[in-house]
């Protein structure tokens, strides 16, 4: 049960996807170029990110630009004007706009691609568990409908765009984005040198977004290679425990945060949680391990 719950939380949902990430890894290995770091010059960019490249050099302001809309994703109560505000930087290279556009349309597209087939959804999901859950369910899904109302079908890219969009983040350095990749790498065929150096940097960076991203490479699926992907890995415990860890680090990790926010409307975990800690800790760790996995946080 508890690696089922894991399992939809992935950062890129479905198999579909994950399909379509490895013939993109293979075909990178085959042409003898770095899977992560040139991932983004060998795929075809999501139908409103193609523009020339060369208008970039016209933009610098808009393809250098440092700023983190990562706030603002989590604040704002409308993504379709937040996607509009971070549209031309993301069109002009700026990982961190491609990055947060990829976030986005993540937690949009379940609702935006067919909002009444997501509202019977929701009645269905909530019929089948305890009523004081079911509210909570219905909270969070109406959160996401109501955050992503303004999106409409023909907004969400394909799961191909969507990757694309990911691995053009990636290329130009985002490192939650190269995270990400690897978190999608379900059959391990990144090479060791590859996982080790992503792995090194994510736990140098400190960065919470990268430690979100790796997390569901942590775990089972490293099991027997804790001396690739570290210390903490190769265990369910391990992707809670680098969850926790992205939490200290700054993630926003609050009721209504996206990462709770999922949990609950996406995996079914839904409680009167304080924080992401506390759904951890309380919600899927059994009591006797809560210690452990604060123990394998507290690591990282």
């Amino acid at each position: 049960m508890v690696a089922r719950k894991t399992a939809l939380l992935l950062s890129v949902s479905g198999l579909v996807i994950a399909a379509i990430a490895m013939l993109m890894l293979s075909s990178l290995r085959r042409a003898g170029t770095p899977d992560h770091a040139s991932a983004s010059r060998r795929s075809s960019a999501p139908e409103m990110m193609r523009e020339d490249a060369i208008h970039a050099a016209g933009h610098p302001s808009v393809a250098t630009s440092a700023q983190d809309p990562t706030p603002d994703f989590e604040s704002a109560p409308d993504l379709r004007r937040f996607l509009d505000s971070i549209l031309q930087r993301a069109k002009y290279g700026d990982p961190e706009a491609q990055w947060a556009m990829f976030q986005t349309h993540e937690y949009c597209k379940g609702y935006a691609r067919s909002p009444a087939r997501f509202s019977m959804e929701t009645e269905a999901l909530a019929n089948g568990i305890p009523q004081g859950q079911a509210s909570r369910l219905k909270e969070a899904r109406s959160r996401v409908s109501d955050r992503c109302r303004n999106i409409m079908p023909s907004d969400i890219p394909s799961e191909a765009d969507l990757l694309s969009l990911l691995a053009d983040a990636a290329g130009s350095g985002h490192l939650a984005a190269k995270a990400s990749l690897l978190s999608l790498d379900v059959d391990h065929a990144s090479p060791d040198e590859d996982v080790r150096q992503i792995t090194q940097h994510v736990r140098q960076s400190r960065d919470p977004q990268a430690y979100l991203a790796i997390s569901n490479a942590m775990g089972i699926g490293a099991s027997g290679r804790e001396n690739v992907f570290g210390d903490v890995s190769g265990t369910e415990y391990a992707t809670y425990a680098w969850q926790i860890a992205a939490c200290r680090r700054g993630l926003a990790c609050g009721p209504s945060s996206a990462i709770m926010t999922s949990y609950c409307s996406a995996g079914g975990v839904c409680g009167q949680f304080t924080d992401l800690r506390d759904l951890i800790l309380n919600g899927l760790v059994p009591s006797r391990d809560a210690a452990r996995v604060e123990e394998m946080a507290a690591g990282l």
